[in-house]
This record gives structure tokens, C-alpha cells and sequence, in this order.
């Protein structure tokens, strides 16, 4: 039978529903890496670059440029080219004149797609798009809409404004225009998230029980947290240890320091 893994699926779900699934251990640092080379390439080509999360972000490009290229295909297909030779993975790429559909393109071909949406097929891809596939759309408003008989994102944009003022508020309002092609969301190269909390973790694949080995993991995570904290100027009030065991349950402690650090 086929397997099914939706995004977001606790790692102890998947280990006890998929017995035959390989859990690979995550490598945060390592991601950070990349993700920050992939914006100080970026920034080559454009000088708004919004890094919306680790894994994301938006570029605004300008026509100047991509005409020098041949046009925005070209341009995309340059930047992509380019950003893959350098960093050996691969990425997706939406095209589109509002965030909204530059993040339904880049949904649509991954993980190694280009999709550029336009106001020739941009109906095309509306119709193809669930509701509550939408970016900004969650399972509560999806099932309002849906109520409504919008199952779509070309039901969606296809609804009189009216409507839509009417019976949702402002977020879903902005949604309705950046899917009809009106941009209202900024690309803000000036955006710094801050971190609420950081953490730093280790999966034993085989199952270990070394009490020596565990102790030097936790060691090294608690270093590894501990120079994103100096990196991103910030200090920690507290902090949370935990251990889970090969039946998932989990056992832990928090430490309440007197003054906020960043001294491991």
C-alpha cells in the first residue's frame, strides 16, 4: 500500500504507523548554511530579498534586468541555474507578479520545478488549486469557504469582492486581490524575525542506550543552540532538556538561569 506523509506528521506517528520509513537525523546548522548562502546569492540578482523562513523566501526581480537576460523565463531559468551549481541541491521556483501566486507557483513542481504563472494561465492554475491549499488559508477558513461553495482558488477569486468583505476579514481580503493578480504584500528585505526559542536535536537511528554517547550529543546541541543565540545577538532566560525513549516517551527538565545568557 502506498504511504502517506503529511507535512507536519510527528516523527513518532510515522515511526509507529511506517515501520519500513528511515528517519534520518536532522541537521539544523546545516540547513541555516544553506539557506543563508541561497539568500547572499539571490541578493546578486536582486536588491529585495524577504527571508520569509528557512526554507523559503522571496526575491523581487526587476524587468530591467530580466530583459538583459531575454525576459523572465530566461532570467528564472539563469538564477536557478546558477543557485544549483553553486549550492548541489535543488530548488523550486515560482514566477508571478504578486507573493500569493509566486508561492502557488513554487508549490506546483517541486522539487525541482519553475512554474510561472501570468494572466494567460493564471486561471489555469486557480482551478487546479484547492482552497485550503491556498497560502494564508487555514482548515477553519477552508471550511467556511467551502460552506459557501468556494472549493477553489478560482472559486475564491472568482467571488465579488462584496462578498468577501462581507463575511471574511481583512487577511482574506488582501488573498482575493493578490489571486487576482493585484499585489498588496511587499517583498520587505527589511524583515528580522526574532526568535521565541531555539533548539538543537539528535536522532539515535539505531536506538542507543550508551549513557556516555548521550551525554557528549547533548553537548554538542547544547553548543550548537548556544552559537545561533551569539549569532543572532540574543540571550536565553531558561532552558528545556529532553530525552526521548525508544516507546516515545519522553522525559525532561528545565533550568531556570538568573540572568538571560549565551554561554553554553
Amino acid at each position: 500500500f502506498p504511504v502517506t506523509i503529511r507535512r507536519g506528521m510527528p516523527i513518532f506517528e510515522i515511526k509507529r504507523n511506517y515501520s519500513n520509513v528511515t528517519v534520518l537525523p536532522t541537521h539544523f546548522e546545516l540547513y541555516e548554511m544553506y539557506s543563508k548562502k541561497l539568500h547572499n546569492i539571490l541578493e546578486n540578482f536582486s536588491d529585495k530579498v524577504e527571508a520569509y523562513s528557512i526554507d523559503e523566501c522571496f526575491a523581487l526581480l526587476d524587468e530591467r534586468t530580466a530583459l538583459r537576460f531575454g525576459g523572465y523565463e530566461s532570467f528564472l531559468s539563469y538564477i536557478k541555474y546558477e543557485i544549483q551549481k553553486i549550492l548541489g541541491i535543488t530548488y523550486s521556483f515560482g514566477l508571478a507578479n504578486t507573493k500569493v501566486l509566486a508561492k502557488l507557483a513554487s508549490k506546483t513542481n517541486k522539487p525541482d520545478g519553475k512554474t510561472i504563472i501570468d494572466n494567460e494561465n493564471r486561471k489555469m492554475y486557480l482551478e487546479k488549486t484547492k482552497i485550503e491549499s491556498v497560502w494564508g488559508i487555514g482548515t477553519q477558513t477552508a471550511n467556511k469557504l467551502k460552506f459557501f461553495g468556494i472549493n477553489t482558488a478560482l472559486d475564491f477569486a472568482n467571488k465579488d469582492i462584496l462578498f468577501i468583505k462581507n463575511k471574511f476579514p481583512k487577511p482574506i481580503h488582501i488573498l482575493w486581490y493578490e489571486l487576482n493578480g493585484v499585489g498588496l504584500l511587499g517583498v520587505d528585505s527589511q524583515i528580522k524575525t526574532i526568535s521565541k526559542s531555539l533548539q538543537s536535536t539528535k536522532s539515535f537511528l539505531p536506538v542507543l542506550s550508551d549513557k556516555g554517547l548521550i551525554l557528549s550529543e547533548l553537548s554538542n546541541n547544547i553548543e550548537n543552540v548556544f552559537n545561533r543565540l551569539r549569532r543572532e545577538k540574543q540571550v536565553a532566560n531558561k532552558a528545556y532538556i529532553f530525552l526521548k525513549q525508544a516507546d516515545f516517551k519522553k522525559i525532561g527538565a528545565e533550568v531556570i538561569f538568573d540572568y538571560g545568557t549565551n554561554d553554553p
